[in-house]
């Protein structure tokens, strides 16, 4: 073994398969995801889905935003591809710890000056007064989880190119742990429903946005200990050779491009939702109306399947994809591009399907501390959310195959496109939509322009990865487009025969029950009968898989 075990490790990661490392990852993202569910339903508890519900929502997100736009821009597109590369050098160890120092010095810096920034930065999201004071204490609250999802990113990548991916899929479930009890601390004191920013204390603030980021600073700290039991001792380091900045400087100016792209237009897209109740006050329109938060508490039930089969495989085929690529072997590439298609595509289409007709059941059972009025505006935006989901997919693979392969430029055309489509969409929005409708039309613009560029990306693929057959991957999109419609129609249908004897809760409980059954039932049949073998073989290996782990 090397000084540092990385080029043992490297080696052992080939042999690693897809199917196992992406089981891994799953279980622990399941496990996530559930108790990130579990945390969203308290908050909308909590603080329900109104004014300031989009005041935190907005101050939370900010840090996401800013840390996708280094993440992104130097991050994932360097720490993992160097770290690969580094793994056959003699210098391995050196060279990491310069990439990590590096990273750290960096996220410090930005960190420290968003976080002096934070009024002006929540001054764009154009809330009431009152709204607009509370977000702001929010958000320097808030703010300083920049640094720590750094330092998970970081952590997580080394861990991953030595072979370790349990770790980091499971660290997110501490940060929601936490936050969850910080919730249940903060209705236990003060009750539910604290929508009015008139009423909140320092105190109340603090519980609130200081738990939440302390999980996100747990969520990075807690990957030392695998690191250190791995085997890994990391050093401050400082420089870089020469040779590889001038490289990556060239590189990573297009991906920060992209992300630059990107961030602007999320906070364009979160200040154009936040606004629509200020809209539609002005225009004298009564009543609920959706705003940003509503469109966050969507997102949050679309990328539970996402991340926890998308992301996870997408994750797991990374490494090789970007060893395949610098080693030019085109058969492995041609390999992991299908089986980034096919694997996500073949819980991704049902997951669908199933989240769209039983998305009235499913906000309920999730959400019981919001108003009824707040569940129906919200469940027609996490179906059209849901359009997008295998588009997103694809898209996932294409950001990880232009990193892979260091095409940063072609990933910032990508991006233009599909945030261009989102922007014009949601200028149209802005400027003639009814704002109760607004958030809606919004959302339908995010679907439409993932499509647009998941398209686009298989032509790309195909036009740089020669005799790239896609021919079975379209029979099986199709294939389970069936099977999930018939499926999703019978579990439609069960679900609404169930809530015609009643609409509590509980009603609501069984009738997504029931539902989730019979479309399970209906599809396993269908697939059988359509000879889905893909589907079997999958559930089989990661059933298996999740055994073991």
């Amino acid at each position: 073994m090397s000084q540092d075990g990385f080029s043992a490790e490297a080696d052992d990661v080939e042999r690693h398969s897809i199917g196992r490392n992406s089981a891994v990852m799953a279980s622990g993202t399941l496990v996530s995801r559930v108790l990130g569910l579990v945390r969203t339903s308290l908050t909308g508890a909590a603080i329900g889905l109104g004014v300031v519900g989009d005041a935190f929502n907005g101050a939370n997100q900010l840090p996401n935003y800013i840390y996708l736009l280094i993440s992104g821009g130097l991050l994932e597109p360097v720490i993992v591809p160097q770290i690969a590369k580094a793994a056959r050098r003699a210098d391995s160890k050196k060279y990491i710890d310069q990439l990590v120092t590096i990273s750290l010095l960096m996220l410090a810096v930005v960190t420290i000056a968003v976080t002096v920034a934070a009024p002006w930065l929540f001054s764009l999201l154009q809330l009431t007064p009152e709204a607009q004071k509370l977000g702001t204490i929010f958000a320097f609250i808030c703010l300083p989880q920049v640094f720590f999802y750094g330092v998970y990113t970081v952590l997580s990548q080394v861990l991953n190119a030595r072979g370790s991916y349990g770790a980091p899929m499971w660290a997110p479930a501490v940060n929601n742990l936490i936050s969850i009890a910080g919730l249940a601390a903060f209705i236990a004191l003060y009750g539910f429903g604290k929508n009015d920013p008139g009423t909140w204390t320092s105190t109340m603030i603090w519980l609130f946005a200081g738990t939440a980021t302390l999980g996100i600073v747990a969520q990075g700290l807690i990957l030392i200990p695998p690191l250190i039991k791995d085997g890994f001792r990391w050093r401050p380091s400082w420089g870089f050779p020469r040779e590889e900045f001038a490289h990556l400087s060239r590189y990573t100016a297009w991906t920060f491009v992209s992300l630059l792209v990107s961030t602007i237009g999320g906070l364009v897209i979160l200040s154009v939702t936040s606004m629509m109740p200020t809209i539609a006050a002005e225009r004298g329109i009564e009543g609920f109306v959706a705003g940003n938060n509503i469109m966050n508490y969507a997102f949050m039930i679309f990328m539970l399947p996402q991340s926890i089969i998308a992301v996870s495989v997408i994750t797991a085929i990374f490494p090789p994809m970007t060893r395949a690529w610098q080693s030019k072997n085109m058969p492995a590439l041609r390999k992991l591009l299908k089986q980034g298609l096919e694997l996500p595509a073949i819980f991704l289409i049902p997951a669908t399907v199933a989240v769209m007709v039983l998305a009235g059941p499913l906000v309920h059972v999730l959400f019981p501390g919001n108003s009824e009025v707040e569940l129906r505006a919200l469940a027609p935006v996490l179906v059209v959310m849901c359009i997008g989901m295998l588009p997103v997919g694809i898209q996932t693979l294409q950001i990880r195959y232009c990193y892979a392969s260091e095409q940063g430029k072609a990933n910032l055309i990508f991006q233009i496109a599909t945030t261009g489509i989102q922007l014009g969409i949601a200028a149209l929005a802005v400027k003639f939509a009814d704002p109760r409708h607004g958030v809606m039309i919004v959302t339908a613009g995010q679907s439409f322009a993932y499509i647009v560029g998941a398209l686009a990306f298989v032509l790309f693929a195909r036009h740089q990865v020669r005799q790239l057959s896609l021919g079975g991957t379209f029979r099986l999109y199709v294939r389970l487009l069936i099977a999930s419609g018939l499926a999703g129609f019978c579990a439609w249908g069960s679900a609404e025969l169930v809530l015609m004897i009643s609409t509590g809760w509980l009603m609501h409980v069984v009738a997504l029950g029931i539902g989730c059954l019979v479309f399970i039932a209906i599809f396993t049949v269908c697939a059988k009968v359509m000879r889905i073998t893909e589907y079997f073989d999958l559930v089989t290996s990661m059933l298996g898989r999740f055994r073991r782990s």
